[in-house]
């Protein structure tokens, strides 16, 4: 088991001060956000003339280079969450709105392995440290992270975030895998803790037991280990069950971890 944290405005704001601190702290991997789009440290804020190129011109790694580069420094290894969609692949929309075309996301995955594959070099001529680590977008069961959360279709409630986070995490997966590299590893899930599964709600939110069960019936099928984010509160402890129906923490982990296996009886939990 890898110990590391997230922390990306100290390791891509301030790598130099940060990362010698984490070297004390002994952290052995370090996770951040590779955003597709929607900030302005966005890799692709235009449409690129070939997605799958990742020299293309319209593509800018140079924030996410300093910080693979600094963490082979200090011997951290990197986990990259791909993250937000461009305005030009969801209608104009806010990053948190799943592409029009899966493809597109599928293409772009593929760009960032190969960038990150170890063998590419900045603009300096410096080799590129590898990256084989990758989670496909955050809590994907909180509305602010993925938009919609439910879809009234026919006049029933559809959980919509489902069903577009099994295209997104496929399209991940299988442009990730589609390099080839030995190593290569893409985590799915990476869900939220809690929720309500109240899709009338004013901030309807899916817990993740209800959201796992979504995926499975949106025919999510390949992933190389499924993530979760278990925290509790302030004053919880490990082994704290948490009150609220549907709500996994570290708790009642095997709970998710049962369903999982029960699922999908060959993939990882992490």
């Amino acid at each position: 088991m890898l110990v590391g944290l997230l922390d990306q405005a100290s390791t891509f704001y301030s790598p130099d001060t940060t990362f010698p601190i984490l070297k004390q702290l002994r952290v052995q991997v370090i996770r951040a956000d590779l955003y597709w789009g929607g900030t302005d440290i966005a890799v692709s804020k235009q449409r690129p003339t070939d997605a799958r190129d990742p020299e293309d011109p319209s593509y800018d790694w140079a924030v996410y280079d300093r910080f693979v580069t600094f963490a082979e420094k200090y011997n951290v290894k990197v986990l990259f969450t791909i993250w937000g969609t461009p305005r030009w692949a969801n209608g104009g929309n806010a990053p948190r709105y799943a592409p029009k075309n899966s493809a597109d996301l599928r293409d772009f995955a593929y760009a960032a392995a190969q960038h990150f594959s170890g063998t590419s070099t900045d603009k300096d001529g410096n080799t590129i440290p590898a990256v084989r680590l990758w989670t496909a977008w955050n809590e994907p069961n909180q509305p602010f992270q993925l938009s919609p959360q439910y879809k009234r279709v026919r006049g029933k409630w559809v959980m919509q975030s489902a069903i577009d986070y099994a295209k997104i995490c496929t399209a991940i997966y299988t442009g990730v895998h589609s390099t080839l590299l030995a190593g290569e590893k893409v985590a799915c899930g990476v869900t939220a803790p809690g929720g309500n599964d109240r899709p009338g709600a004013a901030r309807a939110t899916p817990t993740p037991i209800s959201f796992m069960a979504a995926l499975k019936k949106a025919h999510l099928k390949n992933f190389d280990a499924y993530a979760h984010n278990p925290y509790g509160g302030p004053h919880d402890t490990p082994t704290t069950k948490p009150r609220a129906r549907g709500t996994v923490t570290l708790g009642n982990i095997d709970t998710l971890i049962k369903q999982l296996t029960t699922f999908w009886a060959t993939s990882a939990c992490g």
